[in-house]
């Protein structure tokens, strides 16, 4: 593991821990994907700028409802659309949260949620993240040239189990 990215996993550590209590509170499903769930796995994970959480609406409004915040309908770029989003800014880095998100592939809207979970625990806390296989797939459809440099990593790091 680089220099690099053990900074940039500690970041995404103490961002998790910060906001443990939080999302560990709603009742609803979520997930840590994106570079955060790449990171925690110490992998090479570039310039992590925060860190994306999915779950649902009700998710969604549980944690803004909690942070006395108020969750916000997203305006849909090319790429991406969810129905509810909301940002927790913490110390360390921002957190996104998204409800329902999509991304456009092909020519339709395809829904971004793991077939698979692992459990991965920091400082004592428990977190969901998307299996390093699901997040594979995230990022060849999302096909943004940070995804694609990450892709090569991930292929060789699933090869050799």
């Amino acid at each position: 593991m680089t220099q690099k990215t053990m900074g940039q996993k500690k970041l995404v550590e103490s961002t998790l821990l910060h906001i443990a209590k939080l999302v560990n509170s709603i009742s609803q499903p979520y997930c840590v994907f994106g570079s955060a769930s790449v990171c925690l796995r110490n992998l090479p994970c570039g310039t992590v700028s925060d860190v994306d959480l999915l779950t649902t609406e009700q998710g969604v409004s549980e944690l803004a409802t909690t942070i006395g915040a108020a969750a916000k309908q997203r305006e849909s770029s090319a790429l991406f659309r969810s129905s509810l989003f909301l940002t927790v800014q913490t110390p360390f880095l921002p957190v996104e949260v998204m409800a329902d998100l999509k991304v456009r592939a092909g020519g339709k809207w395809l829904a971004v949620w793991p077939d698979e979970t692992d459990t991965i625990t920091v400082g004592g806390s428990s977190f969901v993240v998307a299996s390093l296989k699901d997040q594979l797939a995230f990022f060849e459809r999302f096909s943004r040239p940070k995804d694609i440099a990450r892709i090569a990593q991930i292929k060789q790091t699933l090869s050799a189990r």
